[in-house]
């Protein structure tokens, strides 16, 4: 702003012939106008009292005055011009700071967000891996009782089969025994001795009685030997609570005697291979 209100003092007073006290009362009315122009007042006030001496007015276009106005005018320029230089130069470091500034900021705001998006990661992670521990220990618990549940199940099973194999055995032994009581020779023996009997009366004894006597041994002989082996059935199955001996018993009671001991055989060999 001097420096225009200056180049249009310079232009005036070039333009008129002043002389001095003129053109210093031009300046003084130009001043109270405009403020630039104080700036230049006081300046050209501060070269006046600095000596410069007085010129008169044929020499106020040559020198004096303006040729004084022109070198304000020109440190004006020198000044405003630095001003302007420093002002950008300021206004440039200004904006490399900001821009420092803002960058600095970006890559914080970003090493943040990225902190946080790891830190959310990582919580997600361990309350995966939290859960993912929570549910292995619960298969593993889960697991371990399954095992004791099944091993508790195959040694109940283990008992139960080895008191089965047990009492299958002791009914292997009592149905064996209760054919030998049937088949026993002495049976047989006590039979043919009783029969060699009912032959040698028979020749002094008529022979219908021979036949009742010889028939009435045989079916004794039997019926004894039945009822022993029955008694004996009937005794291990309530010992052992055996329904095999029980039902072993009742069929020895209940079938011809000639069934008997096939019937005994044959349920002894079903029993061997189960």
């Amino acid at each position: 702003e001097s420096v225009d209100a200056l180049a249009n003092a310079i232009a005036v007073l070039k333009a008129q012939n002043y002389d001095r006290p003129q053109a210093e009362m031009l300046l003084q009315k130009m001043a109270a106008k405009s403020p630039g122009m104080r700036r230049v007042l006081a300046a050209f006030l501060e070269e006046k009292a600095d000596g410069a001496p007085a010129v008169a007015a044929y020499e106020f276009q040559s020198g004096g005055i303006i040729g004084v106005l022109e070198k304000l005018h020109k440190e004006f320029k020198e000044g405003l011009r630095d001003v302007e230089n420093g002002e950008a130069n300021a206004a440039h470091a200004h904006d490399l700071e900001m821009l420092h500034i803002s960058n600095t900021l970006n890559v914080l705001n970003k090493d943040r967000s990225e902190k946080a998006e790891l830190k959310g990661q990582e919580a997600a992670a361990s309350s995966a891996a939290k859960g993912q521990l929570l549910e292995t220990k619960a298969d593993l618990a889960a697991d371990k009782e399954l095992l004791a549940e099944t091993k508790s199940t195959f040694a109940v099973k283990q008992r139960t089969y080895e008191q089965n194999q047990l009492i299958r055995k002791q009914e292997l032994e009592a149905i064996a025994k209760a054919i030998e009581i049937i088949s026993n020779p002495t049976v047989a023996d006590s039979y043919s001795t009783h029969v060699n009997l009912v032959e040698t009366s028979a020749k002094s004894i008529a022979p219908h009685v021979a036949f009742f006597q010889e028939s009435s041994q045989k079916a004794s002989v039997r019926a004894a030997a039945r009822d022993s082996a029955v008694k004996f059935l009937r005794s291990k199955a309530q010992a052992l609570s055996s329904k095999v001996l029980a039902t072993a018993a009742a069929d020895i009671a209940e079938n011809p005697f000639a069934k008997v001991v096939e019937m005994m055989k044959s349920l002894l060999a079903r029993l061997k291979e189960e």
